[in-house]
């Protein structure tokens, strides 16, 4: 009997010990969204940077062509540098250029959600997502399209910018863009 009470004992308490446990461990989950939220964060600011800083020197050393070329060559080697501590760094889009970029399912959901999201009224600083389960850690956060960018994405590209692009990319898709559109988006993913 006293036997049967101590294992009804523990059995009722078992709600609130598992209660407590899920509430621990939402909060570790959080915390650890957070903190790897900050790492992505800091990933992206830094390829924007560095992926900016050389297409602005392309841009003035050799006009738009010679951008589309670093363009080709350095944000591969940008994200690769990134890549680091279990991080894949990338970027990608509904239309890309590269096809090595080609967004997964829950890209391409998220990036469906973001256009829905700025339809809305959104802003770019609010189009990011996150996603944490037991293996891995995912972000995404939108690139929008500024007004440098329409030169080689927008609806009026020069025509030998053009040819350039499908020279170098024969199945470019990321054309016809407009300023304020969604260009595409950084993708990390980190293994835990």
């Amino acid at each position: 009997m006293k036997k049967h009470i101590q294992y009804s004992l523990c059995l009722s308490l078992l709600p609130i010990f598992m209660s407590f446990a899920n509430e621990q461990d939402s909060k570790q989950k959080t915390s650890g969204a957070s903190s790897y939220q900050q790492e992505a964060k800091i990933k992206i600011n830094t390829f924007a940077t560095q992926l900016k800083g050389q297409l602005q020197q392309a841009i003035k050393a050799g006009g738009l062509i010679s951008a589309i070329d670093i363009c080709k060559v350095q944000a591969p080697l940008i994200a690769n540098a990134l890549s680091t501590d279990s991080w894949q760094v990338a970027r990608t889009s509904l239309k890309v250029r590269n096809h090595n970029n080609v967004a997964d399912v829950w890209e391409k959901n998220t990036l469906d959600e973001f256009t829905i999201r700025k339809e809305d009224g959104q802003t770019f600083k609010q189009l990011k997502q996150e996603q944490l389960s037991l293996d891995s850690y995912r972000f995404m956060q939108a690139i929008p399209t500024g007004e440098v960018c329409l030169a080689c994405h927008g609806k009026n590209i020069d025509e030998n910018v053009q040819k350039h692009i499908k020279k170098q990319y024969p199945k470019d898709q990321a054309t016809g863009f407009s300023k304020g559109d969604i260009r595409g988006a950084f993708t990390l993913s980190k293994a835990l």
